[in-house]
């Protein structure tokens, strides 16, 4: 019996019926890899739902951003985001959006992750998905403020200035002569 080695130097056809199985056999593997990691990510989001009936002590849980991570089996959210938050200070814009993306899966309701993925999305110029991100923290909480100066940015980044001006007269509805209402006040009076 020949080894598919010995055959495929003996005939083109199996060489090149060689070279296609290894490369649909490394997407088949890439492919399996990440339906094992997307149920991994999933699995303790599964179990949450369905409950263990248990109430044992043993999981922490920590609150930001007006919700709770709770769980040993389930990444740290708020690593994530503090971690996130570290990225965009050094200016690894790019990092902390991978970070902010997990954040915002596992914590689709936390207005600060969708703001601070938002302002990361802006800063690498996506501004379709930065807008999204705004838009998002802002239907979660209308009066955030943050979210309303950063998306007033956008607005001035991307030609809009008459909508920074209403984000502008919302925070100053809101805060007054706050640090996101002068920061913003700043830009658009240097226009």
């Amino acid at each position: 019996m020949h080894s598919f080695a010995t055959l495929s130097q003996s005939s083109p056809r199996l060489a090149a019926a060689g070279r296609l199985t290894n490369s649909v056999a490394r997407r088949l593997t890439a492919l399996f890899g990440l339906m094992i990691f997307g149920a991994a990510l999933l699995l303790p989001l599964s179990a949450q739902a369905v409950g263990t009936g248990s109430s044992s002590s043993s999981s922490s849980s920590s609150s930001y951003g007006g919700q709770t991570t709770a769980s040993a089996e389930e990444p740290d959210a708020l690593a994530l985001f503090e971690e996130a938050l570290d990225f965009l200070e050094r200016g690894w814009y790019r990092r902390a959006i991978t970070n902010l993306q997990q954040v915002t899966f596992m914590e689709p309701g936390n207005a600060d992750a969708w703001n601070e993925l938002g302002f990361s999305y802006r800063n690498v110029e996506n501004y379709r998905q930065s807008e999204a991100a705004y838009k998002r923290a802002l239907g979660l909480d209308p009066e955030h403020l943050g979210a309303l100066n950063y998306q007033g940015y956008l607005f001035i980044e991307t030609g809009r200035v008459e909508q920074a001006r209403e984000n502008l007269s919302a925070l100053g509805a809101l805060c007054g002569d706050c640090f996101a209402y002068t920061n913003l006040k700043e830009a658009l009076d240097a226009l």
